[in-house]
């Protein structure tokens, strides 16, 4: 009897233990998967070289979620500088072993850096606090393109601000202008603003003098510009700190000088506007995160940084504060063509509420008769549509049929010679495509061309065109892009296929033979002989192949 029990009792246990190692294995998995979901999430550290309270910062991070915040796969980690405040060597060092201690155990998928502090610290420890990290940087204004030897990671945005055209469109709407007096800062950033600004002022010192208020306490600043002459404009540059070391963000320095300023004020960053300044040349701090932003979208998305070219050229815009033109009187038809008014009045409405609905109600009942013609005409339209769809489309691959292809091409190569780019074509045979036939099947053999033709749409550029020109053939074209460029995309094309045939879905793989024509509009081709030279090619390459593979039989 006890021995029975005892063996029972060891039944149980066992049971137990089974059902205890099944609950931590089913724990475990779920763990894993949950780790495995957070691995999928993209991390991006956003480091400012300034504090969250300047406008600029806050410009760029909305730039930046405007692009890149909607995509719920991604997290972000937001890190500040406040160099603004901090201006010594020693606090840069210190702060190198701050992020080396914060984030030692963190992997980011990229890193985003703004303004030149944050720029040249990752220049310095990027390698060693994220390596193999892809950096995009964007606001960097003192930039030197030698910095980057051996950063094949880095791409970005130069923050290039356009003085001379701010200076330009000043003295234009204020052409008695006699005196400009440059409000800017000494530090790191206000020396490259002086700099900048001294390169141009060689232009206008005939027209103008410069006076520079720089090293100065605010206090002294705003008792110079209460007594500018009325003869003078103001060119806001940067004045985060003045002589006391006393520190003020963009909207307080602006703020501060408009008060006392009876002249008209003029910047070249979006920061100010809005805020007293009449307007000019400005850089923006949303355009500078959006492009940075894009710029990482594409790096997420599998392109490496060295292939992104760094944007030289700031997206800057003329900008204008209504409010301000009407104060100095400036009227809207003395600014630059495109130029964007902030503040304009809308007045028509209320002095002609009346006019507005009654014209309303008749658009209402005139679009009533127009929906019901147009359901009428779209029902029509749609059937054309499919019937348009079949007679242009190859049916087994998605791709433009012969006829419609060889009707695009003849279009490119007029774009082509009226705009004098190049254009590019690729004539495609499938190899091998019989013996796939004769030995696996027909159906083998539809699914081969099926296949041939989804890797070539899904490589390509959205403005590039397939065409199925035959049974095995098709004919791609690159429009805006010559020879080198082509070929380039089609080492693209050629790794995805290397990569479809290492999956093994198919007992053979996919070849194909290749022949690339470029038209130059100085030397102009007719559609037929751009497609013989490519045709040519093709068959050359295909005979090399067929050659290489002999002489490989021949040495076994």
């Amino acid at each position: 009897m006890n021995n029975m029990l005892v063996n029972i009792n060891k039944k149980m246990v066992m049971k137990i233990t089974c059902f205890m190692f099944c609950l931590m294995f089913i724990a475990g998995g779920l763990a894993f998967a949950n780790d495995a979901g957070l691995k999928d999430k993209k991390q991006i550290l956003v480091l400012n070289s300034y504090d969250a309270d300047y406008s600029w910062v806050q410009n760029i991070q909305s730039g930046i979620r405007a692009v890149l915040g909607v995509n719920k796969d991604i997290s972000f980690y937001t890190d500040y500088f406040d160099a603004k405040r901090n201006l010594s060597p020693e606090y840069i060092r210190r702060a190198y072993d701050f992020f080396k201690y914060k984030y030692s155990s963190k992997k980011f998928d990229a890193v985003i850096v703004t303004d030149d502090v944050a720029y040249n610290f990752m220049l310095m420890y990027a390698k060693e606090l994220f390596p193999n990290t892809p950096v995009v940087f964007c606001g960097v204004n003192d930039f030197d393109e030698t910095a980057l030897a051996g950063h094949d990671l880095f791409t970005g945005v130069v923050e290039a601000i356009d003085i001379r055209k701010t200076l330009e469109v000043a003295l234009k709407l204020h052409p008695l202008t006699k005196h400009i007096v440059v409000i800017n800062d000494k530090t790191p950033i206000g020396v490259t603003n002086k700099r900048l600004m001294q390169e141009i002022t060689p232009d206008f010192v005939k027209q103008v003098d410069f006076i520079y208020l720089e090293d100065m306490s605010m206090s002294q600043v705003l008792d110079k510009v209460a007594s500018l002459p009325d003869n003078s404009l103001i060119v806001m540059m940067t004045f985060n700190q003045d002589k006391l070391n006393n520190t003020y963000t963009y909207d307080e320095s602006i703020d501060l000088i408009v008060q006392r300023a009876k002249v008209p004020i003029y910047s070249v960053w979006d920061v100010y506007l809005g805020k007293g300044m009449v307007g000019g040349m400005l850089t923006s701090g949303y355009s500078q995160g959006s492009e940075a932003a894009g710029m990482i979208k594409r790096i997420l998305a599998g392109e490496q940084p060295a292939n992104i070219p760094i944007q030289k050229e700031s997206p800057n815009h003329y900008m204008f504060d209504y409010n301000q033109m009407a104060k100095f009187h400036i009227p809207l038809s003395k600014l630059p063509a495109g130029s964007v008014v902030i503040n304009e009045p809308i007045s028509f409405y209320p002095e002609n509420k009346m006019l507005v609905w009654g014209i309303g109600v008749f658009i209402s009942i005139l679009m009533m008769i127009i929906f019901l013609l147009y359901y009428n005409i779209t029902q029509r339209k749609k059937v054309e549509d499919e019937l348009k769809i079949y007679a242009t489309t190859d049916n087994m691959t998605g791709a433009v049929n012969r006829r419609t292809g060889r009707q695009l091409l003849e279009k490119q190569l007029i774009f082509a010679r009226k705009g004098n780019n190049k254009l590019t074509i690729c004539f495609v045979d499938i190899d091998d495509l019989k013996r796939v036939n004769d030995t696996y099947g027909h159906q083998e053999g539809d699914q081969l061309i099926k296949s041939v033709g989804k890797l070539l749409k899904d490589s390509l550029r959205e403005t590039d065109i397939i065409c199925r020109f035959g049974g095995d053939e098709f004919l791609v074209i690159f429009p805006a892009c010559d020879i080198n460029q082509a070929k380039a995309i089609w080492a693209r094309i050629s790794q995805h296929i290397d990569n479809y045939n290492s999956l093994g879905l198919y007992p053979f793989s996919i070849r194909m033979s290749k022949g690339f024509a470029e038209y130059d509009p100085r030397q102009p081709l007719s559609p037929d002989a751009l497609i013989k030279m490519a045709d040519n090619e093709m068959y050359r390459e295909k005979r090399e192949c067929k050659g290489e593979s002999k002489s490989i039989d021949n040495s076994i």
